[in-house]
């Protein structure tokens, strides 16, 4: 697995505010103890990362992101392509989200693209409501 608050943040929305968070004071296991910490404040508010993938050959790629009170729903993409399905990031409390499978995608100059964008909000969500997280990503064979 590759840590997503180590990995270098190669686009972002304009003002939107990403960083590192320590997860050691809620219940559940962050690889790491920590996360990538997306401050969203309305649909459309995105984030790039790059992860390093040897090789050309098609890899699976599977992400962990984190759920809570007050974060929203997210759309992928990985190297320009749509994953089909959202991701509701929603959950009472903080909790780890479980493994996410983006799909299998082909590495591009020695590296994978995903972009984690802000579509909206669960109608549960309370406070800031477009907050989301990025925990780790794996690129498998």
């Amino acid at each position: 697995a590759v840590e997503c608050e180590t990995l270098p943040v190669t686009a972002h929305s304009n003002g939107l505010i990403v960083e590192p968070q320590d997860m050691r004071w809620a219940d559940g296991q962050w690889s790491a103890h920590a996360h990538l910490l997306i401050r969203g404040k309305k649909p459309g508010d995105f984030v790039e990362l790059t992860i390093p993938a040897k090789g050309t050959s098609p890899r699976r790629v599977t992400l962990y992101s984190t759920r809570a009170s007050d974060y929203g729903t997210m759309k992928f993409t990985v190297n320009g392509h749509q994953v089909e399905e959202t991701f509701d990031g929603y959950a009472p409390t903080p909790i780890p989200s479980g493994p996410i499978p983006l799909g299998v995608f082909s590495p591009k100059g020695g590296k994978i693209v995903l972009r984690a964008e802000l579509t909206g909000t669960n109608p549960l969500a309370q406070g800031d409501r477009y907050l989301a997280a990025l925990d780790a990503g794996v690129v498998g064979e």
